[in-house]
């Protein structure tokens, strides 16, 4: 008795059996394992596109930790303890961290690949995405605490767009000049 097969159609038009490892794959139509062995076998260039997506995620995150740290020390901060008061906290070290580790990771996992023909469509993206992001916090902030101002929603919303296109459009330009890849 044979296996039953099971095709699925991957997004770039390649077939696949989903049918059991002892199952034998056709010339025509491979096996999924198969595919998958020859996409990660020696030589595949699987270790160099980590290598790249770990390139572009660390330099993206060593250009939000200037740029946005710069904004900080100049403008956010006494924006900030103006408006807050008392309120404000600085000394909690960790949250930020991890603030910028996942943003970065958001940034070179969402804004780079989908801008990726080109820096204006990478500098849209990027603003969007801090438009959705700032937005997500600014306006939660906005709803729920007294001290929260509509300028100082407003005005972090305005630097998140900017500092987040900024970042993804150097990022690519610069990780294009580090990677060796042809600007568009």
């Amino acid at each position: 008795m044979e296996a039953r097969r099971v095709s699925v159609m991957t997004p770039d038009g390649t077939s696949f059996d989903l049918a059991p490892p002892h199952a034998r794959a056709s010339k025509n139509h491979p096996n999924i394992l198969d595919a998958h062995r020859a996409r990660h076998a020696p030589g595949s260039g699987a270790p160099i596109i980590m290598l790249k997506f770990a390139a572009t995620y660390i330099l993206t995150l060593v250009l939000m930790l200037v740029i946005d740290g710069t904004w900080i020390a100049l403008v956010a901060l006494p924006m900030f303890q103006a408006t807050l008061g008392p309120e404000l906290l600085t000394g909690r070290i960790v949250p930020g961290v991890l603030f910028y580790l996942v943003y970065a990771a958001g940034i070179r996992v969402f804004v780079l690949p989908a801008g990726k023909t080109s820096w204006p469509l990478t500098a849209l993206y990027g603003a969007l995405f801090g438009l959705f992001t700032y937005a997500t916090y600014d306006l939660t902030n906005f709803a729920t605490l007294k001290a929260w101002t509509l300028a100082l929603a407003v005005s972090d919303i305005a630097w998140g767009m900017t500092m987040t296109a900024l970042v993804s459009t150097l990022a690519m330009a610069a990780g294009r000049r580090i990677l060796r890849q042809p600007d568009k």
